[in-house]
């Protein structure tokens, strides 16, 4: 996705949302929710490309109201946090739900406050709002542990050889093998890092997901459609009929 195109795709994500509070609270009363899709990935594994080619397929059969399937990665988050206040922009849609306040998740299940940690703290809570809204994938910054709560969420996990991603990454920066190399070590260790450091976490442990994929064995694309083949079906009110 190019860094421009994506934002606008949010900038209007957002507005759909805060334009039309009303139907879209009408929808959730017989739908109950929209679904979700946080994507944990090891660096170089194509979450970008899936994450696409997973909207296409949900986009194409979306139903009302139509707020499409939209992306947010780390960057487009901080971007939607700088331009926007997210959780009180959107206070008007209401989900049915034990949890359907950010401000309750946010004091049941983290133990830092607004004091510490500032950026961590509003990013939770941006990311919470999202998930809460659905028709979203959410990559990175611990989505899946900060929505692991909400019930309209579904947690992928992509793996792939490292000589695999390492040669992604030297298609989609331009970098030697090693730069690659070095590149996909410091990422690995900074995701690692801020999940175990805010979260006490563990990004490898597999129970945090719903699906592990292998993008090398699988594709893309084939990836990609597996997980928007098991959410139409976990979410059967949502989605009538499975991907064909």
């Amino acid at each position: 996705m190019k860094a421009l195109g994506a934002y606008e795709k949010c900038r209007r994500y957002i507005e759909c949302h805060s334009e039309h509070p009303d139907e879209f609270n009408h929808y959730l009363k017989t739908k109950g929710y929209f679904p979700t899709v946080t994507i944990s990935r090891q660096t170089g594994a194509g979450a970008a490309m899936v994450g696409e080619k997973f909207i296409e397929i949900m986009n194409n059969q979306l139903t009302e109201p139509k707020c499409e399937w939209t992306y947010f990665d780390k960057n487009l988050i901080e971007k939607v946090l700088s331009d926007y206040n997210l959780p009180k922009m959107l206070v008007n849609i209401k989900i049915e739900d034990k949890y359907s306040n950010v401000e309750t998740l946010i004091k049941d299940f983290f133990w830092f406050n607004e004091s510490n940690w500032s950026l961590v703290y509003k990013t939770s809570k941006t990311i919470l709002k999202l998930a809460e809204m659905g028709n979203v994938v959410i990559v990175g910054r611990g989505s899946n542990i900060i929505a692991s709560k909400l019930k309209n969420v579904f947690h992928v996990r992509l793996i792939a050889p490292l000589e695999s991603r390492i040669k992604h990454i030297q298609e989609y920066f331009g970098m030697s093998i090693k730069e690659a190399e070095e590149y996909i070590r410091r990422e690995e260790e900074t995701r690692r890092r801020y999940l175990k450091s805010y979260f006490y976490k563990e990004i490898e442990n597999p129970v945090h997901y719903h699906l592990i994929l292998n993008t090398q064995l699988l594709g893309y694309d084939g990836a990609a459609e597996i997980i928007a083949r098991t959410v139409t079906k976990k979410f059967p009110k949502v989605y009538a009929e499975a991907v064909h």
